[in-house]
């Protein structure tokens, strides 16, 4: 098993799983500041009842989905990036079309680009380890 994630690629996601993990501890950690950071108002004292475990529930969803990112690439398994890159993209979109049919709040805008972001970057880091794999260039 690699110590690191030897591709680019593998770097490029275990990054993003990095990131997850701070965002899904935070969010157990500090559930109303996550709640204002993805756009969404602070409930009322009764309100809070329902949203709570809510926040909950996401907040550890996040840090399954970015355990699976280390640990996949960690592993080094070989159809992680087209995977992550397809699962990123469909939610980007569903998040564009809700945020455009007003079902969601604007904040999914930056969230839908966050995850083109995402899958531009480990499509990127990919097509460039495979160059680098057939033309024998320097890994980064």
């Amino acid at each position: 098993m690699p110590r690191f994630p030897r591709s680019g690629a593998g770097r490029t996601i275990f990054l993003l799983g990095t990131f997850a993990l701070s965002m899904g501890i935070i969010g157990l950690a500090q559930p109303h500041a996550q709640l204002q950071r993805i756009g969404f108002d602070v409930p009322a004292d009764d309100a809070v009842l329902t949203v709570m475990p809510l926040m909950t529930i996401m907040s550890l969803a996040t840090i399954n989905t970015a355990l699976i990112y280390m640990f996949g690439s960690w592993i080094d398994w070989p159809g992680l990036p087209a995977l992550l890159v397809v699962t990123r993209l469909v939610m980007g979109s569903g998040l564009l079309l809700l945020a455009l049919l007003g079902r969601a709040p604007e904040a999914f805008f930056a969230a839908a680009v966050w995850e083109a972001v995402g899958a531009m970057l480990i499509a990127g880091a990919r097509v460039r380890d495979m160059r680098c794999a057939v033309g024998g260039g320097r890994r980064a």
